[in-house]
């Protein structure tokens, strides 16, 4: 009777080891996911490269500009009124719409350098847009990776009798993979 006691007593050391082993793994799996989300947050969170920035700051300016221009009433210089000749009368706000009109590309150039000095202050570092994709598409595989290595173990611990909780942000293809998919 010695010896089945033995035995049973090692198997129970055993499983508890192994549940042990599994519940580490878990909890080195789920550090693992927590670091793949805050890349991912940061990838996305990456700005624009310098020069894209630059290019979209004088466009927005030029258009600004245009805008301005647009809404100058230019019927008025076409046709004479009441016998004088045409002219052009400008309200306070147009005149300083027409500053900004004719100093549009200084404008451009002063966002510019100011854009360059903000990304050195922060030290950004700029991604392209394809970059970013390839970049987060990788996160995202090695992520969801890490998803059913997690719910293997998950499945594990239950088959070993244990009840370790699931996380309530885990990835659904992974909670409904069966288990052929998760070897």
């Amino acid at each position: 009777m010695g010896g089945v006691i033995e035995k049973l007593t090692a198997r129970r050391k055993a499983a508890a080891k192994g549940y042990s082993d599994a519940n580490r793994a878990l909890k080195e799996l789920r550090a693992l996911n927590a670091k793949l989300r805050d890349q991912r947050a940061d990838l996305e969170a990456r700005p624009i490269p310098l020069a894209e920035a630059q290019d979209a700051a004088a466009r927005a300016v030029m258009r600004a500009a245009e805008a301005e221009l647009d809404d100058i009433n230019l019927a008025s210089l076409t046709r004479p009124e009441e016998g004088r000749a045409p002219r052009l009368d400008f309200t306070e706000a147009q005149r300083v719409a027409l500053a900004f009109v004719a100093s549009a590309e200084g404008v451009a150039a002063a966002l510019a350098a100011r854009l360059a000095e903000h990304y050195t202050t922060h030290r950004l570092e700029g991604i392209t847009d394809d970059e970013k994709a390839a970049a987060l598409a990788k996160v995202e595989a090695d992520l969801l990776a890490a998803e059913v290595a997690e719910e293997a173990t998950i499945r594990e611990m239950e088959a070993q009798g244990g009840a370790p909780l699931r996380r309530p942000d885990a990835d659904a293809r992974a909670l409904l993979a069966d288990d052929v998919e998760l070897q």
